[in-house]
Parts: C-alpha cells; structure tokens; sequence
C-alpha cells in the first residue's frame, strides 16, 4: 500500500503544473459541496427554530383528533386536563430536564375594530408569564409584551393588523367573538404593542391576549393545547416519546412534534434536498471529466511506460492500479484542500456576521446566511469526490493498457546484447551444469560497449529501436538511443537490483529486490542474466541433443521465478529458458537463435497473458570504447549523453 502511494506521488510529481490544476478543480468542487450542504444545513435549523421557538413549541399536546380534523373546535381539552398533564411533565424526572417552558393556548376568531375601522383577527389566549420562554423571537415592535403588564385586558395585534385599524400602543379596539355556546360577546381591549412576526399572513390577522381574557371572552372552561418549549431542538423526539410514555397510549391527549406540523419546513427541506442531490451529481461530473482528462493527458505522455511494464508481465490490472493510486491522491489532496477551504470560507463569512439574505416566500425579514459543517456532509461529500476519481483514473488508464504493447520501446532490446553461450558438458551431471551456467557468464564478463539495433515484433508489427549497452564487472546500463529527446529510457542493472528511468521520471523506479513488483517483472534475471548467481543448478539431462538444466532460485537472489528449465545446445548455446512460478505453473518461455555465436533473434511467450508471441530481432552489435556511472542517482545523465554521443 505505501509502496503503491509512493509510486502515485512520484507520477504527480513529474507534471506538477497539470497535478495543480487539477487538485484545484477538485477542491473547488469538494468546497462548493461542503458550502452549499453547510447553507442547507443552516437553513433547516434556522426554520426549525423560527417555528419552534416562535410561538409553536418543540411539542404540543393535545387531542390527536384536534390536529387535523375540518373543525377542531370540536376536539378542544378541559384547561385543568391540560394543568394537570403540564404538571406531572414538570415534575417527571426524566422529561423535567429537557423542558424550558410549558404554556396552555387557546385559539379564537372574531372581528376588532376601534368604531371606525374593523378587521378580522385570529386570535391566541396565553399565559403572560410563560410567553416570553415559549416564544422568545415574538417581541414587540413599539409598546410592550402581554408580560410586561399587569392588564387581563390587553392585547398585542400584528404590525399589519394595527396600521389597518390605524391604532397604536394604549389605544382601546373592542374584540367581538361567537362564544362556544354560539353567543356574541364583546370586550375592550387596550393594545399593549405592535408585533412583526415574520410572516405577512400572521401580522395581517394576529392578535394575542391573557388565557383568562380568551376563556372569558368565549365564556368557556376549555383550551386547545399545552405547548412544550425545550432547552434544545435536538432532544425533541426524546421529548416526544417521553411524553408519549407519561400520558399513556390510551389517552387522547397526545403530543405532537414540531417537525410534524411544519408544513413550510418541510417543503424547504425537500426542495433543498432535491438541489443539493443535483448539486452533487453537478459536482461528480466536473471531478470526473476534469480528472479523466488529466489522466487522458498523463497516460498519453507514458504509453510508452505502460507498454514496458505489459511487456515486462505486469498485468493490465496493475497498469490500472498505478494510475487509480494516483487518481486516488489527487483525490485525497483534493478532498483535503477543499475541506480547508470551506473552513476557511466558512470563518470569514462567520466573522463578517453572515451573508445577508433576502425574505423567504411569505415572510417580511430576511436573515444572516451561515455554513454549517457536520459529519454527515463530509460522508456523502468526500466519498463521492474520491469515488469520482477513481473512475476517471480507471477508465483512460484500462483503455491504455490493451493498447498495442509493438509501440513501447521496451527494456527488452537488453536482453540482445546479452547472448548466452555455455562449455560442453562435463561428466558430472552438476558438474556439467555449474560449467555450462559458469561459461555463460564467463562470456559476459569482459566490459563492452555496444550500439545494438533492436526490432521488438509483436502481433507482426515491427518497432525499431537503438540501445546503447554497457557491461562492466557486475553492472549493466542500457539506454534507447533512436526516440526523440524527452521519450528516451534507461536501464540499470547493479548487483541484485535494476533501476528502471525515462526522461519524464523525476527519479528511478527502482524493481529489484525487495519491491512489491519485482514478482511481475517477468524480465528480472534477464536483464543481465548471471545465471550462477540467480540459479542453483538441481538436475541434468540430455534429450534430443539439449541438455537441459534444472534450477531454482537462490535465497535472497534476483530471481522473479521460483525454479527454471534452460536447455543448452550441441555447441553449449542457450536455446530455450522456462521459467515457471511457485504454484509450478509454466509462465514465461524465451527462445533465442543463433547464427555462429552470434545471437539474432529472441521469442518471447507467456501462456497465461499474451495470446501469441514476443519476437525480438536483432544486427550485429557494433563494439565501441565506453564509460561507466558510480551510482544509480547519476546514471539517466550519463546514459542521455551516452545518447548523444552516437
């Protein structure tokens, strides 16, 4: 896994401009997301609020049928009913902590008027003392509230409600209403103030009185409801059940929850769940098609890249995997940019006192717009984004993968300049195979410098490329010479370990011992084959005029195989190698053919991924005086000018 992060972070570094723009798209996108779900977010607790600690409570109680039914008048509760249930609540344990306050209302209809202008009014019957926690948003604008006076006989009217009747604080209006009997009563009433309640339908109608002034008005002993205000709107399906609990099933005085009568929240909230859910989707399709994009272009500049490692036997799932674990940082970086970016958004907007917005949809006042941040808006987000890029890392980089691997300028014209030879056998049967083995290394000992023309035949499309060899001691250091300047590759091979660079990299990627993908490089102990220190000879036998060595992997050697099969010609040539996994199953078989001792061409074949043949063709290397690089950290500069040197 850390391996696989490092490989991705060494691929973004080569194109840091385009990794920039693109983790700027993506944080945009994750930031745009979290602040449009904070808005919401902050929407549905200020309705919440508005209606809850407006007037309305956090639960009210009273009988089911009075909720819905066509004329609930029908359906009121006894007022000492409702004291009593208000009082068992207020001394209940486990509900007394989550309550604020705990009001009866009482609702009526009739006209006031001053004697010169009427109007419709619809009225509520509260208790002074406990208005103020029930509805602490409802404060009057000009005059005072039913709980600053000592008057049974007031009444605060709305602000639309008072400018008709053209009246103002301490002016008398006279209230007439059909009593429950259906009697007309009438009483004078002084305004106590003027209310602006936030919305145009309630300050056209609104008028709020003492519960006793309503009850005798109606000449009535009974009350619509017991409002419930808590400490937090969080706690109030807690509330809720534990109220449901203290009444009993069977009663029907039942409550009721805010969220179940909030016509206008819930509306809101649908439609704002329907926008961010287009908003997200808006979101996905920018991630993607900007991501897909950008891998488009980086998988372009590396189809050369690709193609070495399909031929060096890593498989298209892996290819795949490489750029996905890029995709999946930019990801991460993204999502991790973006989050910092909605808070500090998110803070400058808090210290500026919010964004100022216009009046909802029936209301007067607008309102100071937050973001607010939780846990679910970062778990439908985030997982969205990375989700996102995955895909669009997957899909160009699969398409690339079954690409025609002919195109690549592969690692493979090394093995070429690597001919094998061998001694006759020995009597030995070991013997003779630690011989043969020792005299193909033997070959290969003495320095060369070499300009091998190489034709990599694959599907019978031919690929022409130069490389330039150098052997020395127990190195190797291979290096194209016939691409342009910026697509050429090299190869270095030290001791058990190969180092493998193109102009593009930033640095080697080193597939020796020890790394998770050495496993896949097929090519490993091929690319400067020391057979003596990466087999141990086990069998011996003569067939058809081969002799065929078996062998298997040293501890701790080179060896990407577990065990292999090399067959030795008449005049000790190696002619075939099979090569074959830990399981024992066949998965790779090279064949080389000869003229003299000068190999010509090499076919490469693996049953379990290609569907035909590798071949690799080759002129005779052309000898030439060389140099030689210390150290893996400088040897892309010494091959490039080895390059430029033809």
């Amino acid at each position: 896994m850390l391996h696989s992060l490092w490989l991705a972070a060494t691929g973004l570094r080569r194109s840091p401009r385009r990794t920039l723009l693109t983790v700027g798209a993506l944080a945009n996108a994750v930031c745009g997301a979290l602040l449009f779900y904070g808005f919401t977010r902050h929407t549905y607790w200020g309705l919440a609020e508005l209606f809850a600690r407006g007037g309305g409570g956090h639960v009210q109680l009273a009988d089911m049928r009075w909720f819905d039914a066509p004329a609930p008048e029908d359906y009121r509760t006894e007022l000492s009913r409702l004291e009593l249930v208000r009082s068992q609540l207020l001394a209940d344990p486990e509900i007394a902590p989550l309550v604020k306050a705990a009001g009866i209302r009482r609702q009526l209809t009739g006209m006031i008027t001053t004697g010169t202008s009427s109007g419709v009014f619809l009225g509520v019957g509260t208790e002074p003392e406990n208005e103020a926690e029930l509805a602490p948003l409802l404060v009057p604008d000009d005059g005072w509230s039913l709980a600053e006076l000592d008057g049974e006989q007031d009444v605060v009217l709305g602000v639309v409600l008072a400018a008709r009747l053209g009246v103002q604080p301490g002016d008398i209006v006279t209230a007439l209403v059909t009593t429950d009997s259906g009697l007309t009563n009438a009483m004078d009433l002084e305004v106590a103030g003027v209310i602006t309640t936030g919305s145009i339908e309630r300050d056209r109608t609104w008028a709020s009185m003492p519960l006793d002034t309503a009850l005798s008005l109606v000449d009535s002993t009974q009350a619509d409801l017991l409002v419930v205000a808590l400490h937090d709107t969080a706690d109030t399906e807690r509330a809720q059940a534990a109220l449901r609990r203290l009444v009993g099933e069977s009663s029907r005085v039942q409550p009721s929850p805010w969220f179940e009568r909030a016509s206008y929240y819930t509306a809101v909230r649908a439609l704002y769940d329907r926008i961010f859910g287009i908003f997200e989707l808006l979101m996905v399709l920018v991630v993607v098609l900007s991501l897909s994009q950008a891998v488009a272009a980086v998988v372009a500049e590396r189809r050369q890249e690709i193609a070495l490692l399909r031929v060096m036997g890593l498989t298209r799932r892996a290819v795949v995997g490489l750029f996905v674990a890029e995709g999946a940082l930019l990801g991460l970086i993204g999502c991790g940019v973006g989050v910092v970016l909605a808070w500090v958004v998110g803070f400058i907007v808090q210290q500026a006192g919010g964004i100022p917005m216009p009046p909802p949809p029936g209301f007067t006042e607008g309102y100071a717009a937050w973001f607010v941040f939780d846990a679910l808006g970062y778990a439908i987000v985030l997982p969205a984004t990375l989700l996102a890029t995955v895909v669009a890392s997957a899909v160009p980089a699969w398409r690339a993968s079954r690409g025609a691997l002919s195109r690549s300028l592969a690692g493979l014209g090394i093995l070429l300049a690597l001919g094998l030879s061998a001694r006759q056998a020995m009597a030995d049967p070991l013997a003779d195979a630690t011989a043969l083995m020792a005299g193909a290394d033997a070959q290969r000992a003495v320095p060369t410098d070499q300009l091998c023309q190489v034709d990599l035949i694959i599907e019978d499309v031919v690929n022409s490329v130069s490389w330039r060899l150098l052997l020395q001691g127990e190195h190797t250091l291979a290096v194209t010479t016939s691409p342009p300047p910026g697509k050429r590759q090299a190869v270095l091979r030290q001791g058990s370990q190969t180092w493998f660079q193109t102009e593009a990299m930033g640095r080697a990627l080193r597939v020796g011992l020890g790394q998770p993908v050495q496993a896949r490089v097929a090519m490993a102990e091929l690319l400067a084959p020391r057979l003596l220190e990466t087999w141990a000879p086990t069998t011996m036998h003569q067939s058809d005029g081969l002799h065929t060595v078996g062998v298997v992997a040293i501890a701790g050697g080179p060896a990407a195989y577990a065990s292999a099969e090399l067959d030795f010609g008449p005049t000790g040539l190696l002619v075939q190698a099979r090569f074959h996994g830990k399981s024992g199953a066949l998965v790779r078989v090279a064949r080389w053919t000869w003229e003299g001792e000068t190999m010509t061409t090499m076919e490469i074949s693996d049953p379990r991924r290609f569907g035909g043949s590798t071949q690799i063709r080759s002129s005779t290397p052309r000898c030439e005086p060389g140099v030689w690089v210390a150290s893996q950290d400088d040897f892309l500069a010494v091959a490039m000018e080895l390059a430029e040197s033809r």
